[in-house]
């Protein structure tokens, strides 16, 4: 299968649906541009957990004005929950993952996520961070069956 690997300090990543997951390598590349503190990172577990506070944190990192502000000129209202995506029921959608799968699928990725919570938590501690964002939380292991 595909694996994401590295090259001296560098990640590559080869092309396939695997590498979307890869979060430490788009990270790392994000960071040879742009300084940490103009990235906002979150983790969508806590994101979808807390959407008032995510979309909040989220507003004032971008700098959206106020949304009392922002109803008396636009007369929208800043919303309150994430939208919902991927609702559609079709013969094709899967809902459980084979243990086996996701058994496999953390040998590739847990390491590389563990590299990311090193990572996450050290621009924390160092205060390398944007203000607003929140400790970034881990990832849960998917439900599965068989």
């Amino acid at each position: 299968g595909l694996v994401p690997y590295r090259r001296g300090e560098h990640w590559w990543l080869q092309a396939g649906v695997l590498n979307w997951g890869v979060y430490i390598a788009q990270v790392k590349r994000w960071l040879e541009f742009l300084p940490r503190h103009q990235i906002f990172i979150g983790e969508m577990g806590a994101m979808m957990s807390d959407q008032e506070v995510y979309i909040e944190k989220l507003r004032i990192f971008n700098r959206i004005p106020h949304p009392s502000t922002l109803q008396k000129h636009s007369g929208k209202s800043t919303p309150k929950k994430f939208p919902r995506v991927n609702e559609q029921e079709h013969a094709g959608k899967q809902k459980v993952i084979k243990c086996e799968t996701r058994d496999e699928l953390q040998k590739i990725y847990g390491p590389l996520n563990e590299e990311l919570y090193a990572l996450m938590d050290a621009h924390h501690r160092d205060g390398l961070v944007p203000a607003e964002e929140p400790p970034f939380g881990r990832f849960k292991l998917m439900q599965c069956s068989g």
